[in-house]
């Protein structure tokens, strides 16, 4: 489960980059909130509710991405083994 979530976030990772045309140390606000970033007003006064979920898979850098799948590394397995992977899915 933890390898299908780092997949899953790198193939919107590079989405991004290909919506953005170009990669680098920040995602043009735009390209994130065209798929799905969570935003305020978005969310609570035009009731995006999935933004709640879609928001989950986006990252703002390859940095925060590379930080994001080193911690996904390291305490999704822990995780997974204690509540179970249907749990560790949601």
């Amino acid at each position: 489960m933890v390898i299908a979530l780092a997949v899953a976030n790198l193939a919107v990772y590079a989405l991004e980059v290909v919506l953005a045309g170009r990669a680098g140390l920040d995602t043009p606000s735009g390209v994130l909130l065209r798929l799905g970033a969570n935003h305020s007003s978005l969310t609570l006064l035009e009731h995006h509710v999935e933004t709640l979920v879609t928001s989950c898979f986006l990252h703002g850098s390859a940095l925060h991405l590379g930080f994001n799948l080193l911690a996904l590394a390291q305490a999704g397995p822990l995780v997974e083994r204690s509540v179970g992977p249907a749990r560790f899915a949601v």
